[in-house]
Parts: C-alpha cells; structure tokens; sequence
C-alpha cells in the first residue's frame, strides 16, 4: 500500500507533466545559422517580392527562474524560427514575448505583413514534422535559410510547394536560390507526401508570441519524458524519507 507521501509525489509529478498552456518569456536572440531569402507573397500587408535575412536562432533567457505567470517549459537555451514576415526580432538584444503557448490552434499576433495565422491541426503537424525530420540536418547558412523558407510556406499557404503565383506564399522563378529554394521545395515535398502515411517523426513546439514582436516557434521536451523524470526524483525523495519500521 502507498504511503500519503508517495502517492502525493506521484500525483505532483504526474500533475507536472502536463505542459503549461500560456506564460512570459524575456530572452536574448542571435542569429545562429540564416542569410537573405529571397520569396514572394500574396498576404494582407505584402503583394509581390520580398527579400528577408533570417534563418535559425539561438536564445538564451534572462527570466528565469521561473516566477508566477513565467514560462516554465523553455530551457535556457534554445532555437527558433520566425512564423512571422515583418515583424522584428531585436539582435542581439532582448525580446519579451507576452505569451508561450502549445502550437497547436494558436494563432500569431496580426502585426507584420502576414497577419494573424492559426496553426490548425493540419498546418501544425506540417511544422513539427519539419522540425522533427530536417532539424537535425541544418549545419550551415543556407541549410538553415531553407528551413525558414519551408516554415513559412508551411505557415502562409497550404499547398506545400514554393511554386506561384497565384498563391499566398511562393518564390518567383528569378528569385530561385540554388541551395536554399530547392532543398526547401525538397522536405516540403517529402512532409506533403507523409499527410496520408505519418512516417515522418515530429517534434512538438511552442508558439512565443507578442505584439510588436516577431513571433517564433521552439521545441519543447516531450510532456511524458519530463513527467517521468520528474516522479523518479519525487519517489527518490520519498524513499529518502520514508521512516523505517
């Protein structure tokens, strides 16, 4: 029979696995791998080409530990990409993001060029199978360029392919950018083929989002992984203290 101790530790570690649905954020950005990519858009602030420097960054916060009404999910330091076009993101400087959330039936703030986005269950899985399948892979600046450039077809259009014009998101034919535009066009092909097979593995992510501010995706630890560290720790504790007999 469980002791009160052990069944409130396992009760608090389960309870700690479930994953906080909003919180702040306040971290620095640098750029860590991105160039110039060239593109085109039909979106409510933006008709025609655009050029944008991004890629992926990296980020370290200085909120933590984490207080009352403070994101408790994002480690110190982690990566991003940009759901947003025209927005800011300050380099090397700090950037707050008012609300951490799931990915998933989020929406973007409508500032930008893109307005406001919602990551239905369709696009959202889209995101984390680019994130899950083709992360790993990025090592230099176009990689990482490429990867942008996928997300945010991923994020704007929904026919997965960076052909045009008639669609919200494309890149002209001079703006093709050997390198970056087909390696993008090649896991965007590979993610719409797996909609039916779900072969792809997937990584979950968070939406850090605020007016004013570039709004971004970052992966988080899978919520059973960190539970069961969690209630290992806790049933450690409760041995510890456990009184003998």
């Amino acid at each position: 029979m469980r002791t009160p101790l052990v069944a409130s530790a396992i009760a608090l570690a389960l309870f700690s696995a479930v994953p906080a649905r909003a919180g702040t954020i306040s971290a620095d950005y640098l750029p860590l791998f991105g160039t110039a990519i060239y593109y085109s858009t039909n979106l409510p602030g933006h008709i025609g080409p655009k050029t944008t420097n991004s890629g992926i960054f990296l980020a370290f916060r200085d909120d933590l530990p984490a207080g009352p009404g403070v994101d408790d999910k994002v480690p110190f330091f982690f990566r991003a990409s940009c759901v947003e076009i025209g927005e800011p993101l300050q380099l090397p400087n700090n950037n707050a993001h008012a609300t951490v959330t799931h990915l998933l039936n989020a929406t973007t703030n409508a500032g930008g060029i893109s307005g406001p986005v919602t990551f239905d269950a369709q696009r959202n899985e889209r995101a984390e199978k680019l994130w899950g399948a083709f992360l790993a892979g990025v090592g230099n600046q176009l990689q990482a360029a490429a990867f942008q450039l996928a997300l945010w077809e991923i994020s704007f259009d929904d026919d997965m392919t960076l052909a045009g014009p008639g669609t919200p998101f494309y890149v002209g034919a001079a703006q093709f950018q050997p390198g970056i535009t087909d390696l993008a066009e090649s896991w965007l092909s590979q993610i719409f083929s797996d909609d039916a097979t779900d072969l792809l593995p997937e990584t979950r992510l968070l939406l850090l989002s605020a007016p004013g501010v570039q709004d971004v995706v970052t992966p988080v630890p899978e919520p059973a992984t960190a539970g069961l560290v969690l209630l290992a720790g806790a049933l450690s504790a409760a041995r510890r203290v456990r009184p003998r007999p």
